[in-house]
């Protein structure tokens, strides 16, 4: 799913706030998924850090550039 969403093109004018929201949602879901989930395997603070890179340096600096 992220590499469909970092591959596809950002709509521009009107379609770009749902756009946001879905990527959002997706980070979201993600990030409960993986907050909530015992069994993976590492410290919770590898989690985090394994979060804070797949969401904040790949989905959300293209759902923001123009």
């Amino acid at each position: 799913m992220a590499e469909a969403i970092r591959s596809t093109r950002m709509p521009s004018g009107r379609n770009q706030g749902v756009w946001l929201l879905v990527i959002l949602a997706a980070a979201a879901l993600f990030g409960t998924v993986v907050a909530t989930r015992p069994s993976l395997p590492g410290s919770p603070e590898l989690v985090r850090t394994l979060e804070s890179i797949l969401l904040w340096h790949s989905l959300m600096p293209r759902a923001v550039r123009p």
